[in-house]
Order: C-alpha cells, then sequence, then structure tokens
C-alpha cells in the first residue's frame, strides 16, 4: 500500500505501524517550506502562538492532501480519518468537510453525506460543489424537494451546475 509524507515523520510514525505501507514518498524532505515560514514569522518578530498558528496551518494542509491521497486510490477510510483530521485542528475547513460528504456520498452513505455538506456550506455559503452533492444526496434519499432547494441556489452562484441537478432530478 503506497503511502504519502507531507509533514514530520514522527508526526506519522502511527500511522507506518498500522498501514505497514510498502513504499512511501516524502514530499519537501528538507522541510524548507515550513523551515522558511517559520523564519518569516522570526524575522517579523511573531511571538510563539503565531509561529505554532503556521505550523498548525502547514499541518492542516498536509492532512487535507493526504486525505486526498487515500480518497484517489479508493482508501476511503484512510482518508476520512485525514479529513477528519483537518477539521479537528481547524473546524470551520469546508473542504474537509466536503470531502467527508464525498466518501459517504461514494459509499451511499447519503445520510452522512447530507450533514457533512452542510458543514461545509456553513463555512462557505456559496460552496457550489458542496451545494451540488448535497441536492444529489438530498435525491438519492428521495428528498426532491430539498434537492429543487439545492437547485435554486445553485443557479444563483452556478448556472451549469443547477441545471445538471436538474436534468437529475427531472430525469
Amino acid at each position: 500500500m503506497p503511502f504519502i509524507i507531507f509533514s514530520a515523520y514522527d508526526y506519522f510514525e502511527e500511522w507506518f505501524k498500522k498501514f505497514k505501507p510498502d513504499f512511501y514518498i516524502v514530499v519537501s524532505p528538507d522541510f524548507s517550506e515550513l523551515f522558511d515560514a517559520i523564519e518569516k514569522c522570526l524575522e517579523h518578530n511573531f511571538n510563539t502562538d503565531e509561529i505554532n498558528l503556521k505550523i498548525k496551518q502547514e499541518e492542516i494542509g498536509s492532512l487535507y492532501n493526504l486525505g486526498l491521497a487515500h480518497h484517489e486510490i479508493n482508501e476511503y477510510d484512510e482518508a476520512l480519518q485525514a479529513f477528519r483530521g483537518a477539521v479537528k485542528i481547524k473546524p470551520d475547513h469546508a473542504k474537509a468537510f466536503y470531502g467527508i460528504g464525498n466518501i459517504h456520498m461514494k459509499l451511499a452513505r447519503h445520510t452522512e453525506a447530507i450533514e457533512a455538506f452542510k458543514q461545509a456550506i456553513l463555512f462557505d455559503n456559496n460552496f457550489e460543489g458542496a451545494h451540488f452533492n448535497l441536492g444529489l444526496s438530498y435525491l438519492a434519499l428521495g428528498q426532491k424537494s430539498k434537492a429543487l432547494e439545492e437547485y435554486k441556489i445553485l443557479q444563483k452562484i452556478n448556472a451549469k451546475l443547477a441545471e445538471e441537478l436538474f436534468n437529475e432530478i427531472y430525469k
């Protein structure tokens, strides 16, 4: 099983023990981007909290990207774990909630998908992909009127996606 490291090895050490990857890829093994961010913080006399925030932002991005990578290779449990890790650090991470929703949708867990898409929309009201997939999930549960509500919202933010949802509702 492949594994991608986007952050420090010790952070993912327990993942290595659990999943026992056949190989792994280290992205930015010298962590130059992270060190550059820390250096900029120090140059601007940022305090420790601000430096920790920069590090957390790097970690959030790493977990989100890890979720995308696992999703891409159909490792849904691992993807959910990574997306949930991003949400744990940043509870308003709309894209991570969208990732969670997409996995639940793919696994035909539409009730869970709906909750995740609603969370994504809560933090980004114009998240067109979340509105579209929320409409599809409502449709999968036979809730046509709620799917139509998402269609109406989509008409205001993305007419093409609105038309696609409309066609799904009335096919």
